[in-house]
C-alpha cells in the first residue's frame, strides 16, 4: 500500500512538472538587428503583472515554468513602438523572431543609470565587472587579476593561477595570448584598466577553448562602442610609490551607417624597485663556497599600445571586421650587486658586479574577421589573425673582484645577448545556433601554425660570442595543431544547467636545438562535462570533469641568461672550470 502510494505521489509530480511549458522569442528592429535588454513582461488575462525578462545579447528571451492558462505577452523597448499579444498556452510556444517598428514619439531626455555588482558568479565562470571596483581605476590588466577572486599572481615567479592550479590560459576577446611567464606579465602591465569592461575567469573551460592550459582560462573582454556617430573616452593619471608612475590613454568609436571606425591607444611609465637577495652554499671537489648576495635594481618600465579597427556591414545579417595593433613593453635598470664570499676556495672576499639591463617586447597583431546570421538564434563566424613578438634581451657587466683587504684582484667586462622571435598564424569556423529553446549547440575547427626561434649568446670582452651547449643555444621550433570541437549547452528546469563537449586534436611538432632535435606528433580527445544546481541566486553546487593537455610553454623553450657571480659561468682559463652553477 505504501508502495501504491509513494508511485501515485511521484506520478503526480511527473504531471505537475509536464505541465510546466515556456515562451521563447528573438526580437529584432527593422533592419532585423538584434534589440539587446528590451523588456518582456507577462501579465495574467485579467492585465497583472507575473514576471519579467530581459532579451539577451542575441534578442532572445525565454520565460519558463509556465502552467497552461492565457496569458498577456507585452514587450518595450525605448524608442520602439510597444508589442502585445495574447497567447494561450498550452505547450511549450516558439514565437519566433518579434520585429518592433521605431517609435515617432520623441523623448525629451531620458537618463538612465545602473551599475552591476562588482563579482557575478555563473554556472561555469565568474565575472568581474570592472566599472563596479573603484579600486581598479589608474591600474592594468595584472592588478585587476592581483584584485580577482580565485586568482593568484605571484609576480617573483611570474606565475598566475586559477583556484591555486597552474597552467591558465589567458584569452582577450576571447582569443588567446600566447604568452606565459614574466612575459605574460608584462603584457598585461600593458593594457590600462579603463579599456577592460570586464573579466571572465572560466574555471571549467568549455570544449571551444584549446586543449591545453590545465589551470582553466582567464578571458579580458575589451571596451566597444557601438552608438552611432563619435563616443570615446580619454583618461590620464599620476601616482607615486617607489618612484614616479603616470600614463594615459583614450579608446574611440566612429559610426556613420555601415561603417564603423575604432581604435585606442595608451602609455603606461613606472619606477619601481626589484631588489633581490640570495645566500648560497654550495659543495665543490675543492671545498665549501658559501657567497651572500644583494642586489640594488632600480628599474624603470615604460608600457605602449595602439589599435585601428574598422567594421562594415555588408547587409544586416553580415559583418566583417579588420583590425591592427601594436604594443610595446620596454623595461631597463642599471643594476649594482655586492657577493661576500666565505669557505675553503675562494680567493675572493667579494666582488661588485655592474650590469645595464633592457628587456623590449614588441607584439604585432592583424585580424580578420567575418560574420554571419544564418537563422534566428544560428550563427557562423570565420576568424584569421596573424601575431608576432619580438623580444629582445641585452645585458652588459662589468664585474671586479676583490681580496680580503680590499684590493682589486681582477675585473672584466662580458655580455649576455638573447633575441627570440615568433610567429603566429591562427585560422577557425565557429558555428553556435539553438537547437530548441534550452539546448545550444556550438561547434568548429580551427588550425594554428606557430615559429619560434630563440638566440642566447654570451660575449666576452672583445665582443665574441662564446659556444657553450649549457649557456647558449640557437633553437628552432614549428608547431602545427589541427582541432574540431562540439559542445552543447542546456537547461534542466530552473535549477540545473550542463555543459557536455568533445574537442580533437592533433599537434605536429619540429624542434632544432643543439643538444638535440625532436620530432612529435600527438592525436587525442579531449572530453568535458559540467552539471550546476542553483539552490539560490548565491548558492549552487557543480560537477564537473575534463581533460586537457599541459603542453610546455614558449618561456621553457626560450630560456634566458643570468649572471650573478664568477661562478654562475666558468670560463676555460678558471681554475673550477668543471665545477658549474646556472
Amino acid at each position: 500500500m505504501r508502495l501504491i502510494l509513494i508511485l501515485l505521489l511521484f506520478l503526480g509530480f511527473l504531471i505537475q512538472v509536464r505541465a510546466q511549458h515556456q515562451i521563447t522569442g528573438t526580437i529584432t528592429d527593422e533592419q532585423g538587428a538584434p534589440l539587446v535588454y528590451s523588456n518582456i513582461l507577462l501579465l495574467n488575462a485579467e492585465g497583472a503583472f507575473l514576471i519579467g525578462e530581459l532579451s539577451d545579447e542575441s534578442g532572445h528571451f525565454t520565460i519558463g515554468e509556465l502552467p497552461a492558462a492565457r496569458y498577456i505577452l507585452q514587450i518595450t523597448a525605448i524608442g520602439y513602438t510597444d508589442w502585445r499579444q495574447s497567447i494561450d498556452l498550452t505547450s511549450d510556444l516558439e514565437l519566433g523572431t518579434l520585429l518592433l517598428t521605431t517609435s515617432s514619439l520623441e523623448l525629451e531626455e531620458v537618463t538612465v543609470t545602473a551599475q552591476k555588482a562588482a563579482f557575478e558568479r555563473k554556472a561555469d565562470r565568474t565575472v568581474v565587472n570592472v566599472s563596479s571596483l573603484p579600486t581598479a581605476a589608474g591600474g592594468n590588466a595584472l592588478d585587476l587579476l592581483e584584485k580577482s577572486p580565485t586568482v593568484q599572481v605571484d609576480r617573483v615567479s611570474s606565475n598566475v593561477s586559477l583556484l591555486g592550479q597552474n597552467g591558465v590560459l589567458v584569452f582577450i576577446n576571447e582569443k588567446r595570448i600566447r604568452l606565459d611567464g614574466a612575459d605574460l606579465l608584462q603584457y598585461l602591465e600593458s593594457i590600462p584598466s579603463s579599456n577592460i569592461v570586464s573579466v571572465e575567469l572560466i574555471n571549467h573551460p568549455p570544449a571551444s577553448y584549446d586543449a591545453d592550459g590545465t589551470g582553466g582560462v582567464i578571458n579580458i573582454i575589451l571596451k566597444e562602442y557601438e552608438a552611432d556617430g563619435f563616443n570615446g573616452s580619454a583618461n590620464v593619471f599620476s601616482g607615486y610609490g617607489i618612484g614616479l608612475k603616470y600614463g594615459g590613454g583614450f579608446v574611440f568609436n566612429v559610426k556613420t551607417g555601415k561603417v564603423n571606425v575604432y581604435g585606442d591607444a595608451s602609455v603606461f611609465q613606472n619606477a619601481t624597485q626589484q631588489n633581490s637577495t640570495i645566500a648560497s652554499n654550495i659543495q665543490f671537489d675543492q671545498g665549501q663556497l658559501i657567497a651572500e648576495q644583494f642586489s640594488n635594481r632600480p628599474a624603470t618600465i615604460g608600457n605602449y599600445s595602439g589599435k585601428l579597427g574598422l567594421s562594415y556591414a555588408i547587409h544586416p545579417k553580415t559583418s566583417v571586421d579588420v583590425y591592427g595593433s601594436y604594443a610595446r613593453r620596454h623595461w631597463a635598470l642599471n643594476a649594482e650587486t655586492r657577493t661576500s664570499y666565505l669557505g675553503d676556495i675562494s680567493p675572493i672576499q667579494y666582488d661588485l658586479l655592474l650590469g645595464n639591463e633592457s628587456n623590449t617586447t614588441d607584439q604585432y597583431n592583424a585580424s580578420l574577421r567575418v560574420q554571419q546570421q544564418l537563422a534566428d538564434g544560428h550563427h557562423l563566424s570565420g576568424d584569421y589573425d596573424y601575431l608576432a613578438f619580438r623580444m629582445d634581451n641585452p645585458t652588459d657587466y662589468q664585474l671586479q673582484n676583490f681580496a680580503d683587504n680590499s684590493q682589486l684582484i681582477s675585473q672584466s667586462v662580458f655580455a649576455t645577448r638573447k633575441e627570440t622571435p615568433l610567429d603566429f598564424h591562427v585560422g577557425r569556423i565557429d558555428y553556435r545556433g539553438r537547437l530548441t529553446s534550452r539546448v545550444e549547440l556550438e561547434a568548429g575547427i580551427k588550425a594554428t601554425f606557430s615559429q619560434v626561434q630563440n638566440n642566447t649568446a654570451l660575449l666576452n670582452a672583445q665582443g665574441e660570442a662564446s659556444t657553450d651547449p649549457v649557456f647558449t643555444d640557437q633553437m628552432k621550433l614549428q608547431e602545427g595543431i589541427y582541432a574540431a570541437y562540439l559542445s552543447i549547452n542546456g537547461t534542466l528546469g530552473e535549477q540545473y544547467t550542463y555543459t557536455a563537449g568533445l574537442r580533437y586534436e592533433y599537434s605536429d611538432l619540429d624542434l632544432q636545438a643543439a643538444q638535440g632535435d625532436v620530432n612529435r606528433q600527438i592525436s587525442r580527445l579531449f572530453p568535458s562535462v559540467s552539471v550546476t544546481k542553483s539552490f539560490s541566486a548565491t548558492s549552487r553546487l557543480s560537477l564537473a570533469y575534463r581533460e586537457r593537455i599541459a603542453r610546455p610553454g614558449f618561456q621553457n623553450l626560450a630560456p634566458a641568461f643570468f649572471f650573478f657571480n664568477p661562478y654562475t659561468v666558468q670560463w676555460d682559463d678558471h681554475p673550477w672550470r668543471n665545477s658549474r652553477k646556472r
